[in-house]
């Protein structure tokens, strides 16, 4: 019989985790050989560098002002996946995929001074054929805290401290506004312009009969998004990373109507779940635009 699963099987399969962020290591006298490589990368530095110690001496000393929110719930957004104008999209993750096991999503912060959680994805979604825009988002919790610095100059903590709580969902239908390119058809030129990288064409042009293309994520997916947290005393706008590891069994597979052409992209420097799909434009079949 196999019994209920111990303490530890139960945090790795629910629960979420905390990492400490850099803050927390330089207010406890940690040199920069100390970092974990994960903060590291995290702070965008690397181990010996002069980078690396000079930032951990600045906020080594810092004392804590006050605290602007605690534990605020967010939604974090895992899967935003739009279908081609007239076609439609089907989602797919498995967890149980002995390819990848679970994947992890990790939430933090960018710049890496505060600290970060991680869950296991350990539920299986799919989602139907779907003709218009789908998301999918899960729970987390973030605190903002004000600390003065040796020099007196201000500084503000953000941590996704979801330690202790279990995974919670959230399905939702995208709003045709909240499109990238909504109502537009747009060029190569014109993508680039929006700060986003073509992935890849499909031409389908040609076609009378609907086309099946999967997109299948890589082991690592990373993306960013500013939470929805109205902070009025926030010295900066906010803005989070997820980081999603051993993603290799999310899939999305699009119906793509014939007679058009079709381009897949992302926002430039980030690896969506699923890419953005859109209507070519015409004029773009040599490589020009309109």
């Amino acid at each position: 019989m196999g019994g209920l699963p111990d303490e530890e099987t139960y945090q790795e399969l629910h629960e979420w985790t905390y990492e400490p962020g850099l803050l927390d290591y330089a207010c406890e006298g940690a040199g920069a050989d100390d970092l974990p490589e994960a903060l590291l990368a995290r702070s965008s530095v690397s181990r010996g560098s002069p980078k690396a110690q000079k930032l951990v001496d600045w906020l080594r000393g810092c004392r804590l002002e006050g605290v602007l929110c605690e534990r605020e719930p967010i939604w974090v957004p895992l899967v935003e996946a739009w279908a081609a104008p007239g076609g439609s999209f089907e989602f797919t993750y498995e967890s149980s995929s002995e390819r990848s096991g679970s994947a992890e999503v990790k939430v933090f912060a960018l710049g890496g001074v505060g600290g970060a959680s991680s869950r296991k994805v350990s539920t299986s979604v799919r989602w139907p054929a779907e003709p218009e825009g789908r998301g999918l988002d899960i729970r987390a919790f973030v605190t903002i805290s004000r600390y003065v610095l040796r020099t007196g100059e201000h500084l503000d903590r953000v941590d996704v401290d979801c330690s202790g709580e279990q995974g919670e969902y959230r399905n939702r239908q995208l709003a045709k506004a909240s499109h990238p390119f909504a109502g537009l058809t747009p060029g190569r030129a014109d993508i680039l312009a929006a700060k986003y990288a073509v992935t890849h064409i499909e031409r389908c042009r040609e076609m009378t009969r609907p086309t099946e293309r999967t997109y299948a994520s890589a082991k690592q997916r990373s993306w960013s998004f500013g939470p929805d947290l109205d902070i009025p005393l926030l010295q900066s706008a906010m803005k989070l990373q997820v980081d999603l590891g051993h993603a290799e069994s999310f899939t999305t597979t699009f119906t793509l109507p014939g007679g058009r052409d079709y381009a897949f992209c992302s926002r430039i420097g980030e690896s969506p779940v699923a890419p953005v799909c859109v209507v070519l434009s015409q004029d773009d079949g040599r490589g020009t635009t309109r």
